[in-house]
């Protein structure tokens, strides 16, 4: 993704994922069927599909979640916003 420079220092930038994505992944949703729930601004509660894409007809969304390289993998979102 590219680097940046940090007290002199070029570092690296490896990955990038977003606020839901990241949360997923810090609370331990690796697998398929793991579920999580993040309130603050709204609900939002991501369910890991694994490698299959769930595309929904009730407006949920689908996601990427992590995943070894080379690996594709997806999650569901739903989300209440306050």
């Amino acid at each position: 993704y590219g680097t940046m420079k940090m007290d002199g220092v070029e570092i690296p930038i490896l990955g990038v994922a977003g606020d839901q994505q990241a949360s997923l992944f810090g609370q331990g949703g690796f697998t398929m069927g793991s579920v999580k729930n993040t309130y603050g601004t709204g609900c939002f509660m991501l369910v890991h599909t694994g490698e299959k894409m769930f595309l929904s007809d009730n407006g949920l969304l689908t996601t990427q979640a992590a995943g070894l390289p080379g690996q594709t993998l997806y999650a569901v979102e739903g989300s209440v916003f306050t």
